[in-house]
């Protein structure tokens, strides 16, 4: 009988693929019925233990009713003064180590307040360098300034060297004609917009006359932006998603994102309902998944498009997606980790039996030197099945718990829906702009700054006060002039 009932659960029900789903239901089923079988007889021997246990306990205190009740030693005075002196000596030795840590502390304290201070010396040290520095170049123009002005307000006959008494239609050979020279600007062109390539030597000038080339351009244009070439922020453009995705919606669902693809259905709808030219356009995005609102946060990535001249443009945008009026792209929830938690349920309420039996099979007895417990020969059976319940059940639980992780919640976002992608930063359309972006966004990405570097940004010069208003430095000086050589600015 026992044999039959054993080859009975080990063996699997047979059938066609047809019959998949009857194959299923009988083995749940089987499964089912090893578990209330096991379960059953698991309580059964735990009954039987227990009420052996109570059978046995009743006997034992029955017999040692006679016997005399032993207290065990009397704690005189003398032990009591041992135990008072050891306190007294584990709380001598606290205290030592606790003097030494704040020795220490004290000592490192003192070592980051001098750092400090010598940090400090050697800034105000540099402040006050800069600053003569300054000064002394503000001087130095002054006097140069100076020395110019009386140069450019001395008669220009007196220049004339005294040697040059040749004249030619009614002027000295020497002479210059051209009067005196403007003053030049900081970036070396005159008033007149001509460029000053002699602006060392100022007023009436003596010696052989020039001819000085003077060109004048007017400024360039700056590129015009049209609806043609430019996509300002705040464009709607409708789109459909052609390649879905299953948004992670877990703890971590921000930092690991999926890939999802959008195909354009307009040409876009631009400010003051202007059209623009975004009409069959593919975006890719990033998207991750909110279980609160079951609802997947895309982010574009980059825009391909193809227009009627031929001409590919492949450019990075930052945009995000709406959906049904409000921001994320509405999806389905999943979550199928439900029975995997079940299961860790069931594991724990084991792991209790288990640790109930084991307790009810040992006796604990408390002493001068602390609790004991011991296992009661007549209880064996009832401690190992206990103890052997109690670790299977924590082992299956832990598994459980570490599987049901893994199969974290997902928003299904399926191909087909309709959504709008508006534009948060506006981008070029033609190839020069493209260029121009996209070394723009490389360059931030390069040069942006550290944490130190931002730190010291906010360090402020107060002896930079103490000059003059027009002689105070701007970042603007330190720049190197990227104009063409002779025009103006």
């Amino acid at each position: 009988m026992v044999m039959n009932v054993l080859k009975w659960f080990k063996t699997d029900p047979e059938g066609d693929f047809e019959d998949g789903a009857s194959l299923n239901t009988q083995n749940k089923q089987r499964n089912l019925i090893a578990l209330a079988s096991f379960t059953s007889v698991l309580l059964l021997l735990i009954a039987a233990a227990v009420a052996y246990n109570k059978s046995a306990f009743s006997a034992a205190t029955d017999k040692d009713e006679s016997k005399p009740i032993d207290f065990g030693a009397v704690v005189d005075v003398e032990f009591t003064a041992k135990d008072n002196q050891s306190a007294l000596s584990a709380q001598q030795v606290s205290v030592t180590r606790l003097e030494k840590t704040l020795a220490s502390m004290e000592k490192t304290l003192k070592t980051q307040t001098a750092s400090y201070d010598a940090f400090r010396a050697k800034i105000k040290s540099e402040q006050e360098s800069v600053a003569r520095g300054y000064q002394e170049q503000v001087a130095f123009m002054q006097d140069d300034f100076n020395t110019r002005l009386e140069a450019l307000n001395t008669p220009g006959d007196s220049d004339i060297p005294s040697h040059t008494t040749m004249t030619t239609q009614g002027r000295y050979l020497g002479q210059n004609t051209t009067g005196a020279r403007q003053p030049p600007s900081s970036d070396g062109l005159a008033q007149d917009g001509r460029y000053d390539h002699d602006s060392q030597s100022l007023g009436v000038q003596g010696g052989i006359d020039h001819t000085a080339l003077v060109w004048n351009t007017g400024p360039t244009d700056a590129r015009k932006r049209t609806i043609e070439n430019y996509v300002p922020s705040g464009t709607v453009v409708t789109a459909v998603i052609t390649g879905g995705a299953d948004a992670n919606a877990g703890v971590n669902g921000q930092g690991d994102t999926t890939p999802i693809v959008f195909q354009t259905l307009d040409n876009g709808l631009l400010p003051n309902g202007k059209k623009s030219r975004l009409n069959n356009c593919s975006i890719t995005a990033a998207v991750y998944g909110e279980v609160s609102s079951s609802r997947g946060i895309a982010r574009t990535d980059r825009m391909s498009c193809i227009f009627a001249d031929d001409e590919i443009i492949d450019i990075p945008i930052q945009a995000t997606v709406f959906n049904f009026g409000r921001n994320g792209i509405r999806g389905n929830t999943v979550i199928q980790n439900g029975k995997i938690v079940q299961m860790a349920g069931i594991s724990s309420l084991l792991t209790a039996t288990g640790s109930a039996a084991k307790s009810l099979s040992e006796t604990t007895s408390t002493s001068a030197l602390g609790s004991t417990s011991s296992v009661n020969s007549g209880d064996i059976l009832l401690n190992m099945l206990g103890e052997g319940g109690e670790g299977a059940g924590k082992t299956l639980a832990d598994y459980y718990i570490k599987l049901a992780e893994q199969y974290h919640p997902i928003i299904e976002l399926n191909p087909g829906n309709v959504v709008n992608i508006v534009i948060l930063k506006g981008f070029p359309l033609d190839a020069v702009g493209i260029e121009e972006y996209e070394a723009k966004l490389a360059q931030q990405q390069s040069t942006a700054p550290s944490p130190a570097a931002q730190i010291m940004e906010t360090i402020t010069n107060p002896l930079l006060s103490q000059l003059p208003a027009g002689t105070r430095p701007t970042p603007r000086q330190a720049n190197l002039n990227t104009q063409p050589f002779g025009q103006p600015q």
